[in-house]
């Protein structure tokens, strides 16, 4: 059985807001993430995890929503949703979305039926109380937002109602079966656009306990939880999202410390989350021991069929460069190496790839709901130098780490987050090959994935690890175990990344020929030619041949990253196709001239249209395969 696509992913975590601005209102929106989708196809990113697109007064940014079914005006429209899908897929990336599903805003119209009379048609979607005989509430709730009471009154009826955040985000009551068909029906609706799938806000604390009952002294959440029943309504969002052809996940925001509790959410493995937070690894010190205890110790409890997923920061927490790592810039590298090639699925926060830190925002810039809160890991994505925003919903910070130097300097963070990323897309020990601690000597984190080796020494000395002194930085090992490449990842060269040139199932590569026409690489499937990394780095080759299944050889007008002419051939199992292929950054773009399918042959695309629909073009229509290995890249601008 193939692995499913989210276990091998990289999602990366878009905070809408302060991504990308299309339109100089200094708010981030979804035409700013389609224009920046050919950054995040050259990153090699999988899938994007948008922050909430849904309407809401935002009182708490978007996590307070008033219609589940359009999209906030300041962001874009359904139909920006539908482009951002569309455009995504033909790069290959998938779109996941966050869903609000324990409370809903004041304003939803819900509500506003609600609390206007005991009788109202939706007054019983919400958890309402008398208060006590004086006046108090019901119960010791507290509300997670501030810590006062989890309960507000209403004069309109005289009781109470729960919120466990802001009073302005109403709890749901999910013990009703009205509540739980409506949600069914708001995924559904998102899922039919083409979505893959959702994070599920407070996906710990959907059903509250139904007695109202005080919560227990050494309780660790503000408001009791009925956990059993939320696993229910897990189980019920799994089948589903599990009706669809395509696999669709439930990644979910566990907020617990505790990894047997987190095991729990996985159900059998196979019937409630497909991944769900793991936070004890986010939390953790950058510290050798730490560190694999919590791997050691989700291996130890996880069901077998359970897939655990990894991330460092998020729109809730402080960056992981200034919180976990100091700025030091080694460290950030050993924990984006270790968060890419652990077992399990990656997630990476927008900044994390330049190693961008937590932003001190002044006091009078602040928009959080509490005063020291969140603003600082949210502040705008900097571009350039400048920031590339103009008058932003929150200061940018310190710009000195931008994607556009980052991504100009061959041993910057985000060069180094690239090459791992296709690393691990190359090699399939990093997609789903096990874990395996190795002895190591104290503040050396050392494993094998399959026949593959990391090994990060995390102290701020050097260590020795068979028979060779480690720097305080990541090493990563050779495929075959104990054969150390002893210079960090970000100093190796790039053309050594193992990988056929086009990540294309109807062509390969025959062979890349300099200006001189001598060979300088060829496809080790032809058996000739050599890898020689200094000559690569020297030369400009601009012809690439592939031969097609009749021996013959096309060579087609190709311009990668739209700097200068290639040439490229394209070998067909069949010589029926001619075709013109055309710049993309980042990628292989071809248009149709007197073909219908690109792919192996029609019987495979009949039997399978979903795995192959990027292949199917039609009327000149342009589509983006799968972006080009790094190796492919780095020969393309000469390096």
């Amino acid at each position: 059985m193939d692995q499913p696509w989210w276990q091998k992913a990289v999602l990366y975590q878009v905070y809408l807001r302060s991504f990308a601005d299309s339109n100089g209102d200094g708010v981030g929106d979804l035409r700013g993430v389609i224009d920046k989708l050919d950054y995040l196809d050259w990153l090699g990113v999988d899938a994007l995890w948008l922050s909430p697109v849904t309407v809401s007064p935002d009182k708490d940014w978007g996590y307070d929503v008033s219609d589940y079914r359009d999209v906030q005006p300041v962001f874009g429209s359904l139909d920006d949703v539908d482009e951002l899908i569309v455009e995504a897929r033909e790069r290959g990336m998938r779109i996941v979305l966050d869903l609000v599903p324990n409370h809903t805003s004041d304003r939803h119209p819900w509500f506003a039926d609600a609390r206007a009379s005991r009788t109202a048609r939706y007054r019983d979607w919400y958890l309402w109380a008398d208060p006590r005989p004086d006046g108090s509430p019901p119960n010791n709730w507290r509300a997670a937002f501030g810590g006062g009471p989890a309960w507000e009154p209403t004069p309109e009826t005289g009781q109470m109602y729960l919120h466990s955040f802001l009073p302005e985000q109403v709890d749901l009551d999910w013990w009703n079966e009205n509540v739980r068909n409506e949600f069914d029906d708001v995924m559904r609706f998102w899922l039919d656009r083409g979505i893959a799938g959702f994070r599920l806000d407070v996906a710990h604390a959907i059903v509250k306990d139904r007695e109202l009952r005080d919560v227990p002294n050494d309780y660790d959440k503000g408001v009791l939880v009925d956990i059993d029943e939320t696993f229910a309504v897990l189980r019920r969002w799994r089948g589903v999202v599990d009706t669809y052809e395509e696999a669709r996940i439930l990644l979910g925001e566990t907020w617990v410390m505790d990894l047997e509790r987190l095991a729990r959410f996985y159900g059998t493995g196979t019937d409630q989350l497909h991944l769900a937070f793991n936070f004890p690894y986010t939390f953790a010190p950058l510290e050798a021991a730490a560190l694999r205890d919590v791997v050691e110790g989700t291996r130890a409890v996880f069901p077998p069929e359970a897939w655990p997923v990894w991330m460092l920061s998020n729109h809730d927490i402080p960056r992981f460069p200034t919180r976990t790592c100091g700025g030091d810039e080694r460290k950030i590298r050993c924990a984006l190496l270790a968060l890419l090639t652990l077992r399990g699925t990656a997630v990476l926060y927008q900044g994390d790839e330049i190693g961008l830190e937590q932003v001190d925002v002044p006091l009078d810039r602040r928009r959080d709901v509490e005063v020291e809160g969140r603003d600082g890991c949210r502040t705008p994505m900097p571009w350039t130098s400048d920031g590339g925003w103009s008058d932003p919903w929150l200061p940018l910070g310190e710009t000195t780490r931008n994607v556009e130097d980052e991504r100009a300097d061959p041993k910057s963070i985000l060069n180094f987050v690239r090459d791992v990323i296709a690393l691990r897309r190359s090699n399939a020990d990093f997609q789903s090959g096990s874990y395996e601690p190795l002895e190591a000597p104290d503040s050396v984190w050392a494993y094998r994935r399959g026949d593959s080796t990391v090994v990060l020494n995390l102290s701020d000395e050097p260590r020795a690890y068979e028979g060779t002194t480690l720097a305080p930085c990541g090493l990563l090992a050779d495929e075959a175990p104990g054969r150390l490449d002893r210079r960090p990842l970000a100093d190796r060269d790039p053309h050594l990344v193992p990988e056929d040139l086009l990540e294309r199932r109807d062509v390969r590569v025959a062979g890349i020929r300099d200006c001189d026409d001598d060979l300088v690489v060829a496809d080790p499937a032809h058996g000739d030619g050599e890898h020689p990394a200094r000559d690569l780095q020297r030369k400009h080759p601009r012809d690439v041949e592939i031969e097609r299944g009749d021996g013959q050889v096309d060579v087609l007008e190709l311009e990668l990253h739209r700097e200068r002419p290639r040439q490229v051939a394209l070998e067909q199992p069949a010589a029926r196709d001619q075709l013109l292929a055309e710049a993309h950054p980042g990628g292989l773009a071809v248009r149709e001239r007197d073909v219908e399918l690109l792919g192996r042959d029609q019987a495979a695309f009949d039997e399978d249209p979903a795995q192959h629909r990027p292949h199917l073009v039609r009327e000149e229509r342009v589509i983006q395969p799968r972006r080009l290995p790094r190796k492919a890249e780095a020969l393309a601008q000469g390096r």
